[in-house]
């Protein structure tokens, strides 16, 4: 992985007023320009010492030509002619986009993403030259916004995929999930507790799909732990009219979706058993408030 560089910024951008009407930059002086020996001294030494990014800011359009196959980033600044003030900022400016250009090389590098949302301090659009275009890279979509419910969305995927600080805590809402819903299942042969919703989510968030074959059985229970319940729940849910077949040969797809903090929607679908058992394409549909299921 690169490392995020030290900038080295070089200036080349003065106005040579005390030099007559000839730009010093530009003065041959043996073999070469005159600003060419700082900055080939300068790549020489960054060669052997890694971990910097050479900088150049210039108002010409012969250093940029001139410098456009060395191993710099050249930055043109046409405000450079106003003082030296503009080519710092300028230089401060590409430092920020270099850095920020090895953070997504770092981070990002060409994987394929549905969507970036930028938020927080320090981004600015206007520096962002050289890295905005390896976020978009291969069509990426960028977003940027510094509002709350920006920074809320990025702060709550964090929460959810990266961090998990609050994997203990649950919130009270009008919106959250109150139980937790899940299976006995055999997985991989062996007996387990499969869950499926879990509890403290938004409901609007809150589904789960799971194909399983019966085995000894013709109705699925469902193991429901409710916040504020000593015990846990087992719901039967009846699959009247279920072909007859050979144990183990009855796959069904079954679908939880919450339409609201307290109703949830299971689906269940025959899904059959290959060419031996086709689909009889029998769905059940029940919506069930799981705190108010009697044991």
């Amino acid at each position: 992985m690169d490392k995020i560089k030290a900038a080295v910024i070089y200036l080349a951008s003065g106005n040579s007023k005390r030099f007559g009407q000839e730009n010093k930059l530009l003065q041959m002086i043996g073999t070469k320009p005159m600003y060419r020996y700082g900055l080939d001294r300068l790549i020489d030494l960054c060669k052997d010492h890694e971990g910097f990014e050479i900088i150049v800011v210039t108002q010409y359009q012969e250093i940029m030509k001139q410098t456009q196959y060395d191993p710099i980033t050249t930055v043109f600044c046409p405000e450079s002619k106003y003082g030296i003030s503009w080519s710092i900022k300028a230089g401060i400016k590409a430092a920020k986009d270099a850095e920020f250009y090895t953070f997504i090389k770092n981070t990002l590098g060409k994987e394929l993403y549905s969507s970036i949302q930028i938020n927080g301090e320090g981004f600015d659009q206007e520096w962002a030259q050289k890295s905005v275009k390896l976020l978009c890279y291969q069509r990426r979509k960028v977003f940027y916004g510094n509002n709350l419910f920006a920074r809320g969305a990025c702060s709550a995927g964090a929460e959810r995929v990266i961090n998990h600080d609050l994997k203990d805590y649950r919130y009270m809402s009008s919106s959250l999930v109150l139980s937790d819903v899940g299976m006995e299942l055999r997985v991989m042969g062996a007996p387990a507790y499969y869950p499926l919703i879990e509890s403290g989510r938004n409901w609007y968030e809150s589904n789960a799909y799971v194909e399983l074959i019966l085995d000894g059985t013709k109705e699925l229970v469902f193991i429901v732990d409710t916040m504020g319940e000593a015990k846990k729940k087992r719901i039967a849910m009846a699959l009247p009219g279920l072909p007859e077949r050979p144990e183990r040969t009855t796959r069904l797809g079954v679908n939880l979706q919450y339409t609201s903090q307290d109703e949830c929607r299971v689906t269940v679908k025959d899904l059959g058993f290959g060419e031996m058992f086709p689909s009889s394409g029998k769905e059940w549909t029940e919506t069930t408030r799981w705190q108010e299921e009697t044991k």
